[in-house]
Parts: structure tokens; sequence; C-alpha cells
């Protein structure tokens, strides 16, 4: 990475803070959320640039881990840029037409089924927030995730007339693979600049959060829907009653359906919680306390050091649904 960060490069600090690229074993968690809470999912597809987990029995036949080089053609490699992987998830061998994905901090909180996810006749759910993206041309102090949900509206516009501005959640993700597929054929010359970036930079597409959805649902293959999911800034203080607010709603029917653990440095605030990763880990092992069947049995959950937590860093039977999870 270090390689690749030129000074002259025309990316934004925050796309190369260590807290998104520092591991908290949230990925750990989330698989056990997809074991508990959505068992009828028939593989799990774990996108890397080719680490596996120590703790992740690879001989599991629900699980795979696929590096980045399977799906993301090599004039592109190595990449550090989460909007150019994720414009690649629908070419991971062996997916499904109808898949799910996550993010690794995100996380079931309860039981859920296929029709949660997708309607019976197949259609995705697109989950909505009350936020919208502003109008307007892209401006300098929009965040990276901003410049690449206004590059995808500008090309739904341009594609079809519609011009769409809401929001989706910071959630699980349904996706259907000819969608993503043919947005891939549709917008080649987009996704082959975006994909040239090896961080985030202003040409960037944000596709299963924003281009995805909104294109199956101008094509009549979505309908926007909404869900109960939290997120938060793990590095907030507040995020110790959030914690104690879950774990009270665990079981009940106001518990959301799912939380976004999200690890942000914010430059100008100054860090209010200090014990952060600490109550982090308390909170997920009291919550996912059950190791999943794809976790193995002779791997413990390692212990949160001091260090760590001062560190200053940002046809089988079973439905055809698959959760795809992405490492950066």
């Amino acid at each position: 990475m270090q390689k690749h960060l030129h000074p002259d490069s025309p990316f934004k600090v925050e796309a190369v803070y260590e807290s998104r690229f520092k591991s908290r074993d949230e990925l750990r968690y989330s698989l056990r959320s997809i074991f508990d809470y959505a068992p009828w999912v028939r593989n799990i597809f774990i996108v890397t640039n080719g680490q596996v987990p120590t703790w992740l029995d690879v001989d599991h036949d629900r699980v795979r881990v696929v590096p980045h080089r399977e799906i993301i053609p090599a004039e592109y490699l190595p990449t550090f840029n989460s909007h150019v992987i994720e414009s690649c998830l629908h070419r991971i061998p062996g997916l499904a037409e109808h898949y799910i994905y996550f993010n690794d901090d995100v996380m079931l909180l309860r039981a859920v089924k296929p029709t949660d996810f997708f309607t019976e006749n197949g259609l995705m759910h697109g989950f909505i927030s009350s936020a919208s993206i502003p109008n307007g041309p892209k401006v300098h102090s929009d965040t990276p995730s901003m410049w690449a949900a206004k590059n995808a509206r500008a090309l739904i516009h341009n594609e079809t007339g519609y011009y769409l501005s809401q929001k989706f959640a910071h959630t699980y993700h349904p996706q259907l693979k000819s969608v993503a597929a043919e947005n891939e054929q549709r917008f080649a010359t987009a996704y082959h600049e975006c994909r040239q970036n090896k961080f985030r930079q202003d040409n960037d597409i944000l596709c299963n959060s924003f281009l995805n959805p909104c294109m199956a649902y101008v094509m009549g293959r979505a309908v926007f829907a909404r869900t109960r999911a939290w997120y938060f800034n793990i590095r907030d203080v507040s995020a110790k009653n959030l914690y104690t607010s879950l774990r009270s709603m665990r079981g009940k029917p106001n518990c959301p359906y799912s939380v976004c653990l999200n690890d942000h440095v914010s430059p100008n605030v100054e860090p209010n919680f200090p014990e952060y990763a600490r109550y982090l880990r308390d909170f997920l092992e009291w919550y996912y306390p059950t190791k999943a069947p794809a976790e193995r049995a002779d791997e413990s959950v390692a212990v949160v050091s001091d260090l760590l937590a001062d560190a200053d860093d940002g046809e089988d039977g079973r439905p055809r649904v698959t959760a795809a999870s992405n490492g950066a």
C-alpha cells in the first residue's frame, strides 16, 4: 500500500486512514451472526486480498475465501479501494443470482428469512434511509463515498432519465447478479476509470449501495423498502449506551435487524473513548458467544491488549441466497 501512496495522487487522506484496514475480528462475529440468524444461507464468500483469518476453517463446505485476483482483472491490482472491490463482487465463481452483500462490520441481531431481502417472485429489496444525496455536482468537501454516489446518480440519470437521490441504509445489501453484470457492461467506461483508482477518488462509483439497487428499481426488478438498522461509531463514547441498549433489546420485538459497528476516525475531533476496543469485544462476545461452524475448534478469541485499545486507527435444499463479506 505504501508503494502506491504517491504524494501527488488525488485521493483524500480519509481514504487511507488505518481504521479502514484495521481488523478487530469483526468478520468472526459477522459470520457468527449469519450462522445464528440466517442458517438458510447456502454459501458465504469472504473477499480479501489473499489473507485468511487464523481462526477460519478453510475446509468448511459453506465458506470460501475469494482472493481479489479471482474477481478483479489483473490490470487493476493491487487495489485498496473498496469501491473497486465492490464493483467486482458479482464475478465470484458460484455466486447465486440472489445474493446479499455484507461489510465485515455488519452483524445480524435477530432471525431473518429470505423474504426479508427478496420478494417471493424474486425482486430485490433496496433498503432506503431517511437521508438523501444533496443535489448538484460533486464538491471538494464531499466525502469519497458521496463522490461515488453522485457519480452513480449521474450515470443513471444520463442513461434512463431517472434522477434518484435517496440514500440506502448502512446495512446488508440484497443484490441480483444479472443486474450487477448488466451495469458493468452498460457503464463499462466508468467502471474502467473507477477500477484504476488504487484508493478512493472523485471518479469512483458506488455500485452495491446505489447503482445496482437503483438500476434494478428502474428496470422493475427491485422494490424500495425499510429495515431497522443501527449504525454508529465504535470510537465515540456514546457507543457505551448503544451497546447497553442493544443488549436490552436482544430477543425482543423492537430489536433492530442489524447493526453496523463502524470504526471511524475524525481528524478534527479529539478521541473521547480510549477503551473503545475493549467495549466492542465485550459486546460482541456477549451477543455472539457461540463459535460458528466455520471457526477452527482449536482457535480462541484473542485478548484485546492495552496497546490495541489505545491504537490510533479507523438445489441442495437451501434457498439460493449467498452472503458475501468484503474485506478491503
